[in-house]
C-alpha cells in the first residue's frame, strides 16, 4: 500500500488531524473486533462544538497522469447514529500551497464496519500537471457534540498502471 500505517497498530504515526474541537487517538479491542488487527483510530468530539473533523496522510508512491489510484477505508460509528463520511484524495502542487484537483466520494455510516472506496485516474491536463504530492483524507462534515466517536481502520491505497 502507498501510505503508512493505515491499520493504526500501536500508532497514529503518519497521519495528522486538522480540527482541534477533535480528539484523535487509536484503541486496542479483542479480536474481531477491528478489521486489521486489533486497533484502530478514533476521532472523538470535544469541547461541545460543531463542525467538522479531518485526518490525512501522504500517498508515498509517485503518481503521474495516466495513473490509477484506488483508496479505501472501513469507517463506522460508536453507536446507532447515522453520520456522513467522505473519502477525499487531493492533488497539491509541489510546494503544498494549493490543490491541484481531487476526487471524492461518501457514504453513510453506521455502527457496522463499512468498506468506503473510490478509484481515479489522474488527468493528463495543466491543472494536474503541477502535481508534486498526494494525499488521502478522511473526513467527518458534520461532527457535532452530540455525535459519537468515528472509528477508522484499514485504509489502503495503491497506485500505478492498471
Amino acid at each position: 500500500t502507498a501510505i503508512a500505517n493505515g491499520s493504526f497498530e500501536n500508532s497514529l504515526t503518519g497521519w495528522s488531524l486538522e480540527n482541534f474541537h477533535t480528539q484523535l487517538s487509536f484503541a486496542t479491542f479483542a479480536p474481531n473486533e477491528a478489521i486489521d488487527g486489533n486497533q484502530f483510530a478514533k476521532l472523538l468530539p470535544t469541547n461541545n462544538h460543531p463542525g467538522w473533523a479531518r485526518i490525512s496522510t501522504p500517498i508515498t508512491a509517485q503518481a503521474v497522469p495516466g495513473n490509477i489510484v484506488h483508496a479505501s477505508a472501513w469507517v463506522r460509528v460508536a453507536a446507532s447514529s447515522d453520520t456522513q463520511i467522505i473519502l477525499l484524495l487531493r492533488g497539491l502542487n509541489s510546494a503544498r500551497t494549493a490543490e491541484v484537483g481531487n476526487s471524492n466520494t461518501s457514504i453513510t455510516a453506521t455502527n457496522n464496519w463499512k468498506e468506503i472506496s473510490l478509484s481515479f485516474e489522474i488527468p493528463d491536463n495543466a491543472q494536474w500537471s503541477q502535481l508534486g504530492r498526494l494525499e488521502l483524507e478522511i473526513v467527518a462534515p458534520n461532527l457535532g457534540h452530540k455525535q459519537p466517536e468515528i472509528q477508522v481502520d484499514n485504509v489502503q491505497v495503491d497506485v500505478g498502471d492498471y
